[in-house]
């Protein structure tokens, strides 16, 4: 590797002045004679204050404001502007650490010596929470933890470093996703001889994660969207799987109280059958997963139901096309 790494940060934000600041004074502290960076954000059109503040920055940001654009359309844009070969993709509300410029550039060095093909590469890490963290996003971040112990083929894009002769090869992020744009883009990568591998040591602190069951129902629900990409194949998608799981056993208990009469004991009866067939199967995730004892399992497995709930909302969405946008040919 030459010896100044020239990278380029996109973030992709809208209504983000809580964290806009945070995000970029962090990635400024990894200028170094090692890292020449530049950053650009793409504004989703923000009604808050995080215009003013993004402005702010003067010339150490390249502002683009883009209304109505698909997150993936955003991330696009930002990298058709970029004048780096390495872009990172970083979202608003993350904040990178102060040794996360060094350790990338020691990671690329270290692969490109032991004979790596550098331009074909994508890494990062799972984001992590910040301190003083709530129980709704401790208990996730956990289990996020263990799933991705199991998953070296996704980087999720709140955290993600790609070269650009590799994002442009592969077409960049399919702008048709509305979530889970990143998704697809790790499972085509290998198509293109694409290399996943995460470094843990390349650490971001998400602070944006649910803090409390209502946002989390709202996060769940707008991740949902994805499943769109799954509906004539739901075998593949697990999150649509028990969306339909719920759709199917609401549609029984609901027979199974006209059909039963009035009686007062039935109704308990199938109640009770409810809560614990929603519950026995993320039951079984939630023991899996979960790295704390039964109180912990319990907890997580009520935000598994409610994660449940989420993608059956999420998917009345994408059959009623209540979130669908407006179609853009990207010119801001």
């Amino acid at each position: 590797m030459n010896k100044i790494m020239d990278l380029s940060f996109v973030i992709p934000c809208k209504n983000e002045d809580r964290y806009i600041s945070r995000c970029i004074d962090s990635i400024l502290r990894q200028k170094s004679e090692r890292l020449n960076i530049e950053i650009i954000v793409v504004d989703n059109g923000s009604t808050d204050n995080t215009i003013e503040l993004l402005k702010s920055y003067g010339e150490n940001i390249k502002l683009y404001i883009c209304p109505d654009l698909k997150i993936a359309e955003l991330r696009n844009f930002g990298v058709k502007n970029c004048n780096y070969s390495w872009v990172a993709f970083i979202d608003a509300d993350v904040e990178v650490h102060d040794d996360w410029g060094d350790n990338l550039y020691k990671f690329i060095g270290n692969l490109e010596n032991n004979g790596v093909d550098i331009k074909q590469v994508i890494t990062g890490s799972t984001c992590i929470i910040p301190e003083g963290a709530t129980w709704v996003e401790k208990l996730w971040y956990e289990q996020i933890i263990a799933r991705d112990v199991h998953n070296a083929k996704y980087i999720n894009s709140g955290n993600m470093i790609i070269h650009k002769q590799l994002f442009n090869t592969l077409g960049g992020f399919d702008p048709g996703f509305i979530t889970g744009e990143e998704e697809k883009l790790c499972r085509d990568a290998p198509l293109c001889n694409g290399i996943i591998i995460k470094n843990e040591e390349i650490k971001a602190v998400h602070h944006g994660y649910p803090k409390n069951i209502l946002t989390f129902f709202k996060r769940m629900r707008w991740h949902g969207l994805g499943m769109k990409w799954y509906i004539k194949n739901p075998w593949k998608s697990k999150p649509l799987l028990l969306a339909i799981y719920y759709v199917i056993l609401v549609s029984v208990f609901v027979c199974l109280l006209i059909f039963s009469g009035h009686y007062v004991s039935n109704t308990m009866l199938f109640i009770a059958l409810f809560v614990i067939l929603q519950s026995a199967p993320v039951y079984i995730y939630a023991k899996r997963r979960s790295v704390g004892g039964n109180k912990n399992i319990m907890l997580l497995t009520y935000l598994y139901v409610v994660y449940g709930w989420a993608k059956v909302f999420a998917l009345f969405d994408i059959l009623t096309n209540k979130n669908n946008y407006r179609k853009s040919s990207i010119k801001c």
